[in-house]
């Protein structure tokens, strides 16, 4: 809870208005202006046109100081500045539309920061009037209706507006004439603002005690979308996403969760569903089904969204690789099962055959013609003993029983599409998965026995299926996007993918496993979740409530809506590499709970703690190139909760290390 403070030797207790108590969801004040010119404009006007409107608002504020300015009025109303805005501007929309127009958005824009609020709230409690005091050129109705607004305001508050006033904080003057009006003491007075001048040094000046604001400023992340904005063809976009970040945390209690979901789940996930929605409207697509487990939080954005595609129908599909993969199985091929069976390096013959619901003794009839026991059946595999796993599925003994199987998956997963309306007659349909391989798709179109389902992958890697073995697609990122590639290939590489899936990506609902059959109806059945402690319920909620904030944030303004494609690369793989090469601890402490695994009983952490042996280990893989240490699924993660920032440094500074001696 945040610290009272109220003390009893303070009076009168003041607080600065914008960005203490109100901050703008588009970042800086100046954006309203380019807002407004999108809207007087059109989106596809001439970045001419938008860039005019903004420069000749900011010179209007300048003219109107220096034609109305004086000793007794030092600050201008927006009246005043409209007054002296460039006249075809003016002619050609009219002053009072360009007033409500500016007022509009900012009312829409402004939103109220919790911490701030918290403190006015326990004033008020108290019986403490508060005082708010703006140096700012709105009209003060304006202003208190705000505050009424968003709950700040209590009966019995004043608020004093430098435009009506005619004195400023930044010359000191208001505070005086603040203090003659309500007849306060300097000493007596306690003042909160986040201006270093103006809320600080000036008041501070005259004896008022005060707090500057500390905890508003952007975050890393936030920064490193700013930094990329002024080198991008579409700054604005940077600058909106950092104002909705910064705005989602501010304005929510205090959580390293809300923190983590804003700055880096968020601005991945997001941008990709507003792309999906808009894609699948131009191509007419009317059903997208999201696949469970991982497209359950991409649902959830998508029904925030929603109203504005109304239609395109949204469905939850209840699947995964154990009750497609199989069912999917085609021709019983070699190549089939190697994509079947991808990313068995590691696993046994035994979790991968539980990964497509086969009993391991299927293979029994096979192991003589390959002298090899059922010891084979627990060995880790590797790539040469892929092979030989490969070749025990298709071998002539084994694959027959395999396809008996796979006839009798597909025919219930194809009565469950059914089920679910993919087999209508006017249905369009396209799936929406988190990626990678694309197998899902072609295993859904082999049940369909059409290549007809369209698929959305949020991202996918280089060794995927192409469209004339899975069917079409579109991806939020692909690797080969060549300014990009080094940065994704890195932390793709770097436990990124389990982190999506089971963090990123989690659900309150098990892995689903297979399909039953009752009262004429298809029942999905679920597999234990890897994660469901408490701690896990708290995450899951915060995660889906953070995203549904953002997500209206990010829906509110249509530019974003249009522009999705940019805005994963330029903001979201930003947050993705900081977060997966260069972890905070507070973040790694996160994911300290969970563990991954794929449903093949084989669970890890996602962080563990190193000792110093093992780190040495780690440094020493990292120079010379061997395997790294077994175990570590997120090693920057893990070394991030062990050691802190310093051993990260550590640990970046010998892969710069390697990388000089390799060039």
């Amino acid at each position: 809870m945040t610290k009272s403070i109220f003390k009893p030797s303070f009076k009168r207790y003041s607080f600065d208005v914008f960005d203490t108590c109100l901050l703008r969801s588009c970042g800086k004040p100046s954006v309203v202006f380019y807002l407004m010119a999108l809207e007087l404009y059109g989106e596809d006007a001439a970045d001419t046109l938008i860039y005019d409107f903004v420069n000749a608002r900011l010179r209007a504020e300048k003219q109107a100081v220096s034609t109305f300015g004086s000793s007794t009025k030092q600050d201008v109303s927006i009246q005043e500045i409209y007054s002296q805005i460039n006249s075809g501007i003016s002619d050609l929309f009219g002053t009072e539309k360009l007033i409500q127009l500016e007022l509009q958005i900012e009312e829409k824009v402004l939103r109220p920061i919790d911490s701030t609020k918290t403190e006015i709230e326990q004033l008020h409690r108290l019986g403490v009037a508060v005082i708010y005091i703006s140096d700012m050129y709105l009209p003060s109705a304006f202003i208190k209706n705000l505050l009424i607004k968003h709950g700040f305001w209590k009966e019995g508050d004043k608020l004093y507006v430098s435009n009506e006033v005619g004195y400023t904080k930044a010359s000191g003057q208001l505070f005086d004439f603040i203090s003659e009006q309500e007849k306060i003491n300097f000493k007596a007075w306690h003042h909160c603002g986040d201006d270093k001048n103006n809320d600080h040094k000036v008041p501070k000046s005259k004896g008022i005690r005060t707090k500057l604001l500390s905890n508003i400023e952007y975050s890393r992340y936030e920064l490193e979308w700013l930094k990329s904005a002024t080198l991008s063809d579409n700054p604005l976009q940077g600058v909106l996403m950092a104002g909705i970040a910064r705005t989602i945390r501010l304005s929510s209690k205090k959580s390293a969760i809300t923190d983590l979901v804003a700055d880096v789940v968020a601005p991945l996930f997001v941008p990709f569903i507003a792309g999906v929605l808009e894609d699948a409207n131009k191509r007419g697509i009317n059903h997208l089904y999201f696949l469970a487990r991982d497209a359950c939080i991409f649902m959830q954005i998508a029904k925030t969204l929603g109203p504005s595609y109304p239609d395109i129908k949204f469905s939850y599909l209840y699947a995964s690789r154990r009750t497609l993969y199989l069912a999917g199985l085609e021709h019983g091929t070699k190549e089939e099962f190697g994509w079947i069976m991808g990313g068995a390096t590691g696993r046994s013959p035994r979790q991968m055959m539980r990964r497509i619901n086969l009993n391991v003794n299927m293979l029994e009839a096979s192991l003589e013609a390959f002298a090899i026991d059922q010891t084979f059946y627990d060995q880790k595999l590797t790539p040469e003993t892929v092979d030989l796993f490969l070749d025990l599925l298709t071998h002539q003994n084994v694959l027959p029983a395999i396809l008996i199987e796979a006839k009798k998956q597909k025919e219930l997963a194809l009565q469950y599409f059914e089920q679910e309306g993919m087999l209508e007659k006017d249905a369009n349909l396209a799936i929406v998965d988190l990626g990678w391989t694309r197998t899902c798709q072609k295993s859904i179109n082999a049940i369909l026995g059409s290549t007809d389902v369209f698929g959305y992958y949020f991202g996918v890697f280089t060794e995927r299926l192409l469209p004339n073995q899975a069917g079409d697609y579109l991806a939020g990122f692909y690797p080969e996007e060549t300014i990009w590639s080094e940065r994704i290939n890195r932390s793709l590489s770097s436990g990124f993918v389990p982190v999506a899936e089971q963090v990123f990506a989690m659900t309150d609902h098990g892995s689903t496993i297979g399909y039953t059959k009752a009262n004429d109806k298809i029942i999905p059945e679920f597999d234990q979740r890897e994660n469901s402690d408490a701690y896990t319920e708290k995450y899951i909620k915060q995660l889906y409530d953070t995203i549904v904030l953002f997500s209206k944030e990010y829906g509110s303004f249509h530019w974003l809506m249009t522009n999705a494609k940019s805005t994963i690369t330029s903001c979201g793989l930003n947050s993705l590499y900081l977060l997966i090469e260069k972890p905070e601890r507070r973040e790694t402490l996160i994911f300290k709970k969970f563990e991954v695994g794929n449903n093949l009983k084989d669970n890890e952490k996602i962080i563990k703690r190193i000792s110093p042996l093992l780190f040495v280990q780690m440094i020493k893989s990292k120079l010379t190139s061997t395997h790294r240490p077994p175990g570590l699924i997120w090693r920057q993660g893990s070394i991030s909760y062990t050691f802190g920032q310093p051993g990260i440094r550590l640990f970046q500074s010998f892969r710069k290390i390697k990388t000089r001696l390799l060039a």
